[in-house]
């Protein structure tokens, strides 16, 4: 899978921005503050969805964080999508359709983010993390693999910190440790419980005092408890008596005020607010009664004139013709003298035509417009035809001279030699010459080649080095050797685990002999076995004691003195030694209890050193039968092949081995191709050899005939082209074909001029001979236009064009002069009929007489109109301003009949006369209010100070009781408290002294050890849980580890050595698995020269360099088995110069060939880096627009 496309819709400082993306890599570069790791963060969300901790929403809220893009699987499957924060479609398709939320699984391959992250997703951070665990490990394999593959960082640390844990809690040969110490205090209750007794009248005795100390302790706690009650009660009351006093006053306060109406809160509110509203209608209503009377006489000093209003739109367009009448009469005496100006202007062009004087004649005299247009355009044509002809002269003559320049040309050229054959040999001479250098180095490479494959044919065992003799060497097939590898495989790991498991079982061995040494020297220890021994003999003392002394049966006698010392024959001595018998007896099995531990421990270490000693002796025959089988086998092996060819070492192993052998056969067979390889390249320059003496005797004959070697006959000069270099043929092949090549190509442009330049001769005189032609049509027309037109016979050009332009002018000027004869008369009209209007409309509106004048009759009732015109505008406001007053009125008198009518309803409920009368009655009812709120408030305290009885019980209580005798009890109370206290705390220290010392003295007591035994077996318990627990996951963690090393070594490791070669530019020669001083499997860096250095010995950048190999061969090999994902790099070359870093962006270019990769930096350099070694890579610059 690819990610195609990203959309930042609305993510962190981004909107509406779109990063094309596509295969292959991909750099995006971005400065701080430029958004690089919101967009890396941006990979995951979109991809995996919105995390719950966000860290890119300070610029849009959360619920409004949108994501987009567009995924490529590797079947060319694609989804595009949208991702939103919350909300409806949190997940849908390029067209808003609800997508399964699932549906990104197939592309994904099934990863979750964390998974994704930790494997895809690495920066300089994180690769410094993980390269110094693998240091601090000192570069495990297993380790170091998992943490790779899996991005898994500090494994071993968790390993190990389960193995310290659990330590913490047992060891097998541990005694401070958790387990191990509850493990000993164990057993000792358990012997101790066993050990001790108690005789039953001493325990009687003691159970009596206990409950005599006991009864005194509660007795006195009894007492105190009493007093205590006396006292809360009598303080209590003492508490409640001022309260009560106070809700007695409060009750009789409420019974003279039962008259009084409890007013609600609210009604001291409605009435102000009642009485504010009536004040304020008043006041509006008496305020819209003025405005109405200035209204009205406003209105009675404006009339209005019903005359004038009715020709409205007869005054209107009044105005406006008033000012163009106005007007006409100050331009008419101008216009009239611009006409007789006109008039003159004519005469005179007629008079200079030859037309007379007469203006009336002119339109009949007059030619069309189009005749002139006809005149005009034949005179424009004869300029351009005496243009044509004139160019036509030159041109014919230019091109006359040019010709015959041309053909004396041709005739000075030589005939040129023919060019196919010569531009066939030339192509042969340079293919070969260039040819030429790489066959001389080829011919001794390939002698060189030769030596080297002889010399390894030596070193595969053949000493003439011939290859043909080692193909004859006698071999067995690949699978017979595969065979014999397996068997001899099988054969040394059964003899490893053998000597291992002979090791293993000396080294018990000798840890069971010190084990055992440490126990003798710390004192002698009674075996079980041993102890049973001594009891044995004490008991046979004992019964040969009885039956021969007691029983009196003397046949004992005998067996008596053998077992007897000779001095102990008396029965007394006899008895004596029986005793020292029992006490030795009771002696060994105290020091067996006493030390229990060691005697098991010893008991188990005999058992153990005996056991590995068979053992060792059975290992040891398997690994004699053994040899002898490797031996056998080792003698088929070498049958197989040439006599001394495989040698059987002291221990029977062969030397090679199948592997080795297997490793020589490919050998043979990779040498055999080679061979095949040099024999087809010998025979390929010996024919490119061949065809380059063919050419040189070719080239010798064209030579000659060319004269390139004057005074030689063809014989020398084929010999002297024997012996030259092809590059000086080919020089000089490449001048005569240069030179045959130009004077064929100038005969050819001749010939083809000479043929262009001859067309352009007949052309021109044509084209002259036409233009003549032209001219001479032309003449013909010019004249017929000249007479239709009504010009003179005879008429020059020039004559021609000057009358053209007075006709023209005379037509004009009797255009001008017509309109302004028009305009003129028009003017005159407009103004009999402007002084008929005014007039009609003076006498309509009612003015007495005639108009002064019809531009001062006219301004008059424009002036008229417009004033009475205002005064109907002012009227109708007017009578809007007072329709609005009257409706304000009309809602403030509402109001104050509503006001009135809060006032009577609150007169009503409050039973009062008067305004007075009403704040007199709330003012009583807030008083009642008042005292039943803190009536309620000490009834509250009160019942608070009993223990849930009811205010009536708590104030009979108090009934009759007199305050200072109560005070005085209740001091005497607090007397007589204080001596218990002291009686009582004497008690319990009795009690507590007693109970130490029964302690004390019951301290072994069977009954408390057996209940401490449970104790620690509880706890024991737990403790074991937790260490299985502990156990389990360490050892899961190990397997794990070393089923993944063993899985993925081999292709891990192959790929990561190749990678980790390639980053280092060849200074180390890849990976390699060894083992350490305590038998793990490391990492190691192997150099050029076969050394190799651990992990602690490289430098931060190469340590760096290793890992990353790992991860990207963990990566490739993951893309390679499922479904591609891409890789996400961020600042990944932190510790790494320039030339290391081109060499990771080479391996990073690779990895993208199979795999996207997005390289995320805020370094500039590195764009400048990844440009200079990837041309291809798209950079992505975050600070675009």
């Amino acid at each position: 899978m690819r990610l195609d496309r990203l959309d930042l819709l609305a993510y962190g400082p981004f909107y509406d921005r779109s990063l094309p993306l596509g295969p292959g890599f991909h750099l995006i570069y971005g400065p701080n503050e430029a958004g690089k790791s919101t967009t890396l963060r941006a990979v995951s969300s979109l991809l995996f969805g919105f995390p719950r901790t966000l860290e890119d929403h300070f610029r849009f809220d959360a619920a409004d964080l949108r994501l987009g893009g567009e995924v490529v699987a590797s079947d060319g499957r694609r989804l595009s999508f949208l991702r939103r924060r919350r909300g409806k479609g949190a997940f849908v398709d390029a067209t808003g359709n609800p997508l399964d939320p699932h549906a990104l699984t197939a592309f994904t391959g099934g990863m979750d983010r964390e998974e994704f992250e930790r494997l895809f997703s690495l920066n300089g951070v994180r690769l410094r993390e993980f390269a110094l665990a693998l240091l601090a490990d000192g570069g495990g394999l297993g380790t170091g693999l998992v943490e790779a593959g899996a991005g898994i960082v500090g494994l071993r640390k968790r390993i190990e910190a389960l193995s310290a844990e659990r330590e913490e809690l047992f060891t097998a040969r541990g005694r401070t440790k958790v387990l191990n110490t509850l493990i000993t205090r164990f057993g000792d209750l358990r012997k101790g419980a066993r050990d001790r007794m108690l005789s039953p009248a001493e325990y009687r005795r003691i159970e009596t005092e206990r409950r005599r100390l006991k009864g005194e302790v509660d007795r006195l706690r009894r007492e105190q408890d009493e007093v205590d009650r006396t006292i809360r009660t009598g303080e209590r009351i003492l508490r409640i008596l001022p309260k009560k006093a106070r809700y007695r006053d409060l009750m009789a306060r409420l019974e003279s005020l039962s008259s009084v109406p409890l007013l609600p809160q609210e009604a001291f509110d409605r009435r102000i607010r009642a009485e504010s509203e009536l004040r304020a209608a008043s006041e509006e209503v008496a305020r819209l009664d003025k405005s109405l009377s200035e209204l009205l006489g406003k209105k009675e000093s404006s009339p209005v004139e019903e005359a004038l209003t009715l020709l409205e739109s007869e005054l209107e367009p009044l105005e406006g013709r008033r000012g163009a009448v106005a007007q006409s009469q100050s331009e008419l005496p101008r216009r009239r003298e611009e006409r007789e100006r006109l008039r003159q202007e004519v005469a005179r062009l007629m008079e200079g035509l030859g037309w007379g004087e007469d203006p009336s004649t002119l339109p009949d005299l007059l030619p069309a417009e189009a005749r002139l247009k006809t005149i005009e355009s034949l005179l424009e044509r004869k300029t351009s035809l005496d243009s044509l002809v004139e160019e036509s002269l030159r041109t014919l003559s230019r091109a006359e001279n040019d010709l015959a320049l041309l053909q004396k040309g041709m005739a000075d050229l030589p005939a040129p030699p023919d060019l196919p054959p010569m531009e066939a040999l030339h192509e042969r001479v340079v293919r070969l010459a260039e040819k030429s250098p790489d066959l001389s180095r080829r011919e001794k490479a390939l002698e060189a080649e030769g030596r080297r494959l002889s010399e390894k044919v030596q070193s595969l065992g053949c000493p003439s080095g011939e290859m043909s003799e080692l193909r004859a060497m006698r071999a067995p097939s690949e699978s017979t050797i595969l065979d014999f590898e397996r068997r001899f495989g099988a054969l040394f790991d059964r003899e490893a685990k053998l000597r291992q498991e002979i090791e293993s079982l000396e080294r018990r061995e000798r840890e069971a002999d010190a084990k055992m040494r440490r126990l003798g020297e710390a004192g002698v220890v009674v075996s079980p076995a041993e102890l049973q021994e001594i009891r044995h003999q004490r008991d046979r003392f004992f019964d040969l004691l009885v039956q021969r002394h007691i029983a009196g049966e003397k046949d004992r006698e005998e067996e008596c003195r053998e077992i007897f010392p000779q001095e102990s024959a008396a029965p007394l001595e006899r008895a004596h030694h029986v005793a020292l018998a029992i006490q030795e007896s009771d002696r060994a099995a105290d020091d067996l209890r006493s030390h229990a531990q060691e005697a098991a421990e010893m008991s188990l270490l005999r058992s153990e050193r005996e056991e590995c000693l068979r053992l060792r002796e059975e290992s040891h025959g398997r690994l004699e039968a053994l040899t002898r089988e490797i031996a056998q086998l080792a003698a088929d092996w070498g049958a197989l092949w040439p006599p001394g060819f495989v040698r059987i070492g002291g221990s029977g192993r062969p030397d090679p081995l199948p592997e080795a052998l297997r490793s020589w056969q490919k050998s043979r067979e990779a040498l055999s191709l080679q061979e095949e390889k040099l024999v087809s390249e010998r025979l390929l320059l010996e024919e490119a050899r061949k065809e380059e003496s063919e050419i040189r005797r070719e080239a010798a004959p064209l030579f000659f005939r060319l004269g390139l070697f004057p005074g030689e006959k063809e014989e020398q000069v084929s010999a002297r082209l024997v012996t030259a270099p092809l590059s000086e043929i080919k020089a000089r092949l490449d001048a005569v074909l240069a030179e045959a090549r130009d004077l064929k190509q100038r005969r050819d442009n001749d010939a083809n001029l000479l043929k262009e330049r001859e067309r352009s001769v007949r052309q021109e005189t044509e084209d002259l001979a036409d233009h003549r032609k032209t001219v001479e049509r032309w003449e013909k027309d010019f004249r017929e236009a000249l007479g239709k037109a009504g010009f003179p016979e005879g008429i020059r050009e020039s004559e021609a064009r000057v009358r053209i332009d007075s006709l023209r002018r005379l037509a004009i000027v009797e255009a001008d002069l017509r309109a302004l004869s028009d305009r003129i008369r028009k003017m005159e009209e407009d103004e009999r009929l402007f002084s008929h209007t005014v007039r009609d409309l003076w006498r309509r509106a009612g003015l007495m007489g005639d108009p002064p004048g019809s531009i001062e009759g006219a301004t008059l009732l424009v002036d008229r109109f417009r004033k009475n015109r205002d005064n109907m505008v002012r009227a109708n406001a007017l009578d809007d301003r007072i329709r609005e007053i009257e409706k304000e009125k009309v809602r403030a008198e509402k109001s104050l009949r509503q006001s009135q009518s809060v006032l009577e309803t609150l007169f009503r409920d409050a039973g009062a006369s008067d305004p007075e009368d009403l704040a007199r009655i709330e003012e009583r009812s807030r008083e009642k209010a008042a005292f039943g709120k803190e009536r309620q408030e000490i009834e509250a305290q009160i019942l608070s100070e009993g223990e849930g009885e009811s205010l009536e019980t708590i104030l009979a209580q108090t009934e009759g009781v007199d305050a200072e005798a109560l005070r005085r009890n209740v001091a005497e109370a607090s007397e007589r408290k204080g001596s218990l206290v002291e009686d009582f705390e004497r008690a319990l220290s009795l009690q507590a002294a007693f109970n130490a010392q029964t302690e004390q003295r019951l301290e072994g007591l069977s009954v408390d050890l057996e209940q401490e035994a449970e104790n620690v077996l509880a706890v024991m318990s737990s403790h074991v849980t937790e260490y299985l627990r502990l156990t389990v996951l360490e050892t899961v963690l190990r397997r794990a580890m070393e089923i993944y090393r063993e899985r993925t070594q081999g292709p891990l490791l192959q790929e990561g050595s190749r990678l980790f070669m390639a980053m280092t530019g060849g200074r180390y020669r890849g990976l390699q698995a060894d083992f350490d001083d305590r038998g793990a499997p490391v990492l190691r860096a192997a150099r050029p020269d076969g050394t190799s250095l651990d992990t602690e010995s490289l430098s931060d950048g190469t340590l760096d360099v290793l890992y990353l190999s790992l991860r990207l061969a963990a990566v490739l090999r993951h893309n390679a088995m499922a479904e591609p994902l891409p890789f996400l790099a961020d600042d990944l070359f932190v510790n790494l110069d320039d030339g290391r870093s081109r060499l990771a962006f080479e391996v990073l270019g690779e990895v993208a060939s199979s795999s996207q990769v997005l390289f995320f930096t805020h370094h500039r350099h590195m764009v400048d880096l990844a440009r200079e070694v990837l041309p291809e890579c798209r950079i992505h610059d975050l600070q675009e627009s």
